[in-house]
């Protein structure tokens, strides 16, 4: 395992687009709110009209891993392309830096990809357009310095109840967290850049998806033995991907996990805020963990940043 470099207090933070592209007025907004949170923020997309190519993509996101006085790397925005450049992408040059990259949606596709082909540890986590641009809730600002400042340690842990999480099957297990937005994950399977997901503890999310898609997804989980592999699953909400109230919504996501899961000896939890949500945790990608749902806590075997 790779752990990046923790933050340090008032860290440059640059921007950088592995996906689609926000508005400039998303991107001042959001380098605004950073300003405010008392970061030093460069903006590595600036240079970009609304169209941007894969060169751009790549060529931004090495310009921002090889800038020596940038710490953090935070996504624009998510949208679609990053899994066109992970054949493209600089595997070394990533490693070598030992930078903390956070993004949530697309960036699932890098973040997977760097962890199955250098083991450094990745942040599934707030994006500037998603969230700085906007009003940022006291969980997502909290989670996201607590973890790339180092502040919730070895031997801390989360507790998944008080932000929300709901136990669906009991149980307690070590493993790392691998994961991200279901849909793009998907999309990883048979390729070289999915990672092992052997005692994992799997942490999935979508938003306004149709429901026989995202049941397609679970049964593609299943089917190809991943689901059988994990020693633990964290859902997130899946807003939107059912129809009626939100307590219906959740009653038939529910219903759908634990069709999925009813044959699997492991801890699950569903409910949980990450990804495509106004109000988030911070989720570190590879980092080992215990999951023990009858308490709801998720504790932190190792330090995500060093």
């Amino acid at each position: 395992m790779i752990y990046p470099k923790k933050a340090s207090h008032g860290a440059k933070i640059g921007i950088a687009a592995a996906s689609s592209l926000p508005s400039k007025k998303d991107i001042s907004d959001g380098m605004k709110k950073l300003h405010g949170m008392k970061y030093e923020v460069v903006d590595f997309t600036k240079v970009l009209k609304k169209n941007i190519t894969d060169l751009q993509r790549m060529e931004i996101l090495h310009r921002a891993l090889s800038d020596k006085s940038v710490e953090v790397i935070v996504m624009a925005r998510g949208g679609y392309g990053a899994l066109r450049i992970l054949d493209k992408l600089d595997y070394r040059l990533i490693r070598k830096s030992h930078k903390i990259m956070v993004g949530f949606s697309d960036f699932t596709a890098i973040s997977l990809a760097v962890f199955k082909k250098t083991k450094l540890i990745t942040f599934n986590g707030p994006m500037l357009k998603t969230h700085f641009a906007g009003s940022v809730s006291k969980l997502t600002r909290e989670s996201f310095r607590d973890n790339i400042h180092g502040f919730i340690r070895k031997e801390e842990s989360v507790n998944l109840r008080k932000i929300g999480g709901k136990m669906l099957k009991r149980g307690s297990s070590p493993g790392f967290l691998l994961g991200g937005n279901l849909s793009v994950l998907c999309r990883l399977i048979g390729t070289e850049y999915l990672p092992d997901f052997t005692d994992a503890i799997l942490f999935v999310e979508d938003v306004d998806e149709h429901v026989g898609r995202l049941d397609n997804a679970f049964a593609q989980l299943k089917n190809c033995g991943l689901l059988n592999k994990v020693g633990g699953i964290l859902a997130g909400q899946f807003t939107n991907c059912f129809k009626g109230s939100k307590a219906k919504q959740l009653s038939e996501f529910r219903a759908m996990l634990k069709d999925y899961t009813d044959d699997l000896n492991i801890p699950v939890m569903y409910d949980l805020p990450f990804g495509h949500e106004n109000n988030i945790m911070t989720i570190p990608v590879g980092l080992p963990v215990r999951l023990d749902s009858g308490k709801g806590k998720l504790t932190y075997l190792e330090t995500p940043v060093e």
